[in-house]
């Protein structure tokens, strides 16, 4: 304990920090999202063993998030458990350390890039999705274990531990099914680590579990995801898949800075093409780059597919964040420097970032909470005379060349302390203007999103003791949004609202997951 004081300090601090900033959120912004794992921990503390909604089992598999907030729900009454859900999710965000300086321990880098790595990892503007209730806030520290359980099956395979990697990609996959794609990033590392040592046998579990599970997908066997199952459905790969992949990754890519994605993957990559001197870092150069293409592509294809065109949700692709950085200090940290794959990483920067135009976006999307720094670039892109995209191009350039001089020509720890010092402050002023940006704007319900009085939101479970409460839901005006708001409120804030009717004629304002049975 003495020993791992510091870090025991960076999680208190980051816990308590991150709670309070999202616990100062108090109304919704994503909706049905938040309304629908509101209602599966609402169904947990009535004693539903399987996924409820209205009354009836639905096929929803993204259940750890909402029974993590079961005890907040049982405990506390609406609209205050809303308030305590978002603080829970600060906390589960800053748990994200833990893994992340494990997986730093795991590369055998020193105590400051460890540390640095784990501050990273919680410092990232994607923690104002804590502010809501999104399956991310559990979704990234369980991605993270799941990745340091793959590295740790991959330096060394035994069917022990892919037994456990497999067990730790099945409670990420629990916390969001589109994490189940870890097992082809388990797989993929796998198979390049062992082809470069020129052993198969090693990985008979995990190896065995995909032979069988790439048919069952193949014939069908994707119903077996519930309501995600169209996300493995149709023309999955696809060019505008593949293109929408590369703007999903260079927005990222911009949101952390550059550097990670330029010098960590370009890292990454170079290490692939020699031979494994450092057992642990080659094997992570594997899973880093498996992750982020994986990720990426799954990212380009569902939004694609589902979608507006090359619309871009950022918040698919964030937990490659940290092993991007982890990838920048092994590369500052390899005596042998690789920077061809900085170059080639550059190139790739260079001649695709044009494929996003990085529109500025009015407070923060929660989709995508990279673009919230949009409006900045844009606004000094035009001091400069130059679009966003071309600026980008003209940064990462310079940043990749300067990289790639640094690395050959001047001393090492020097150049490692101030880049890591400066992505670690980059991020913290990024991801403090993102918070400020969010706590000052209105959200869809068009109350501000940090002043909401929810308690007059509530009006249903102050009249009502006990009991179960059902749903008419009907047009209010001719515009849908607005009556939609108003119905989704009524369910959001009361606890006792758990039933909802179709009346003949009417359209519903309930999500499509929700059992809404026709009354005439």
């Amino acid at each position: 304990m003495r020993r791992a004081a510091p870090e025991i300090v960076l999680f208190v601090v980051s816990a308590v920090t991150l709670a309070v900033l999202c616990s100062r959120v108090s109304d919704w912004a994503v909706m049905t999202d938040e309304l629908l794992y509101e209602r599966l921990a609402l169904s947990f503390v009535d004693g539903a063993f399987l996924p409820t909604l209205h009354g009836a089992h639905v096929d929803v598999y993204g259940v750890l998030y909402p029974f993590l907030l079961m005890p907040v729900f049982a405990l506390v009454d609406l609209p205050d458990a809303i308030r305590a859900v978002h603080g829970l999710n600060g906390v589960l965000f800053a748990s994200s350390a833990i893994p992340t300086w494990l997986l730093s321990r795991e590369l055998a880098l020193s105590r400051l890039p460890a540390m640095a790595s784990a501050l990273f990892a919680v410092a990232l503007p994607w923690t104002v999705i804590g502010g809501f209730v999104m399956t991310e806030s559990a979704a990234y520290p369980a991605a993270l274990w799941a990745l340091l359980a793959i590295q740790r099956a991959v330096v060394l395979p035994s069917p022990r531990r892919d037994l456990i990697a497999l067990a730790a990609i099945s409670i990420a996959a629990l916390a969001r099914p589109q994490l189940a794609a870890l097992g082809i990033v388990l797989v993929a590392a796998a198979v390049v680590h062992e082809a470069r040592l020129g052993r198969w046998r090693a990985h008979v579990v995990a190896f065995g579990v995909a032979a069988l599970a790439l048919p069952v997908v193949l014939l069908g066997g994707a119903g077996l995801l519930g309501s995600y199952s169209p996300a493995v459905e149709g023309d999955v790969f696809s060019v505008d898949a593949f293109r929408s992949a590369l703007v999903h990754l260079n927005v990222t890519a911009v949101a952390l800075g550059i550097v990670p994605l330029v010098l960590g993957g370009g890292w990454a990559i170079a290490a692939l093409a020699r031979p494994p001197a450092e057992h642990e870092r080659s094997a992570f150069a594997g899973v880093a780059v498996a992750a982020a293409a994986v990720l990426a592509v799954e990212s380009g294809s569902v939004v694609v597919r589902f979608g507006l065109g090359l619309d871009v949700k950022d918040r698919y692709l964030f937990y490659i964040a940290p092993l991007l950085f982890l990838a920048t200090a092994c590369a500052l940290d390899d005596p042998r420097p690789r920077a061809a794959g900085v170059l080639a990483l550059t190139a790739l920067f260079v001649l695709t970032v044009g494929l996003e135009d990085f529109e500025p976006v009015f407070g923060v999307n929660v989709d995508s909470p990279a673009s919230s720094t949009h409006e900045a670039l844009t606004s000094f892109g035009e001091d400069v005379g130059l679009k966003p995209a071309e600026l980008l191009a003209i940064v990462g350039g310079l940043l990749g060349v300067a990289l790639f001089l640094a690395l050959r020509r001047l001393p090492r720890r020097p150049v490692a302390a101030t880049l890591l010092a400066a992505l670690v402050a980059f991020v913290f002023a990024e991801t403090a203007y993102t918070w400020n940006r969010l706590l000052d704007s209105s959200g869809p319900s068009g109350r501000a999103l940090a002043a909401t009085q929810a308690s007059e939101l509530s009006w249903i479970d102050a009249a009502v003791d006990d009991g179960s409460v059902a749903m008419f839901a009907y047009p209010l005006g001719q515009d849908w949004y607005p009556s939609a708001v108003t119905w989704w409120d009524v369910e959001f804030w009361n606890a006792r609202v758990d039933r909802a009717y179709r009346l003949d004629g009417y359209i519903t304002y309930t999500p499509e997951t929700f059992p809404t049975p026709s009354v005439r």
